[in-house]
């Protein structure tokens, strides 16, 4: 408690804050903010992937039933997409293109809300899958389904990060 006075009397707590500060500012992962679309892109298509690897390996479409699970998963990964990831993905679009800082943390190509949605769409995932409330194979067509929505995406956020780099040049 001593030490925490003596700091505050000889401004040396205003210089341990300031070193704090600028200590944190250079851990901070950074990327210009023309590229944030890429890390987005890169992000999306990544958890896609790993639903569509995930759901196919549960799924075993080598079944006898695949060849009309497969249009069906098409479809309705197709109307996920249409009916909510458009308004998300182009949501997360916007406000990176509305950014005007010229380096931005390598995270912000999602909000907080988004952040925690992800978090709370995983533990629903982890414990649905580990319930055994639903079998492999529905669950597997149910992760395909999730995957498709998520790939597009991360080839909208990839096309939009094309034109906008191309924009800026």
């Amino acid at each position: 408690m001593r030490f925490v006075k003596f700091a505050k009397n000889n401004g040396l707590g205003n210089y341990f804050c300031t070193m704090l500060k600028k200590c944190c500012e250079f851990l901070k992962p950074t990327i210009k903010t023309n590229y944030l679309l890429f890390v987005a892109a890169f992000v999306w298509a990544t958890a896609g992937g790993l639903l569509m690897v995930r759901g196919l390996h549960t799924a075993h479409p080598h079944h006898d039933s695949w060849h009309w699970q497969l249009p069906l998963v098409l479809v309705l990964g197709s109307l996920f997409y249409l009916g909510i990831f458009v308004k998300i993905a182009s949501k997360h679009i916007n406000r990176i293109l509305g950014i005007d800082k010229q380096s931005i943390c390598v995270f912000a190509f999602f909000n907080t809300k988004s952040y925690f949605m992800m978090l709370v769409m995983i533990t629903l995932g982890i414990l649905l899958r580990r319930s055994h409330l639903v079998g492999n194979e529905s669950l597997g067509l149910f992760l395909v389904i999730m995957a498709i929505p998520l790939l597009v995406s991360s080839v909208r956020f990839f096309i939009t990060g094309l034109k906008n780099l191309n924009s800026t040049k």
